[in-house]
């Protein structure tokens, strides 16, 4: 696998957390009375992205770490990414009902999981701060799906049968 690939990679997932920030932001403007929740979860989303830009910037790109990236899993970056900005798009013309959209970012953040290169998830190094990075980012999905779903039940926002959780 090649540098250039592993960089497709990080900007995908650069990507990934900015695009769900915006779909976060739009919740936010659209839906008033959950307008600190959508903000906090834009913010956070914000800061992954950040975080993964730092990381970027000091990764040394070695064969081992490069043996250990998927190619499959930028293509479901890509297709992801392709998904939310169709979403921003379509709920700015079309606002989502408020259980609608609680369930469309539990549903994200339950996939947003499964992008984090979850080969890196089980890796115990100490000093591998790529792995470090996404056991993080990890975490915080699945932070997000347990706060959204926390948050439903408190208001009374009924979960999609769709989404196994």
């Amino acid at each position: 696998m090649s540098e250039e690939l592993l960089k497709q990679f990080i900007e995908e997932s650069i990507r990934l957390e900015r695009n769900v920030a915006e779909l976060y932001k739009v919740f936010n403007r659209l839906f008033p009375e959950d307008a600190y929740f959508w903000w906090t979860m834009f913010e956070e989303e914000e800061n992954h992205a950040a975080l993964i830009e730092h990381a970027a910037k000091i990764i040394v790109m070695s064969e081992d770490v490069l043996s250990q990236m998927l190619a499959p899993s930028l293509d479901a970056l890509k297709k992801t990414n392709l998904k939310i900005l169709s979403l921003v798009s379509e709920y700015n013309a079309n606002p989502p009902s408020r259980e609608a959209a609680f369930n469309v970012a539990l549903k994200l953040e339950l996939s947003a999981g499964e992008l984090h290169f979850q080969k890196f998830m089980s890796r115990q190094n100490e000093d591998d701060i790529i792995a470090q990075l996404f056991q993080r980012l990890n975490k915080d999905d699945k932070d997000h799906a347990a706060r959204l779903l926390e948050y439903m039940a408190e208001h009374d926002i009924k979960t999609s049968q769709s989404i196994n959780v």
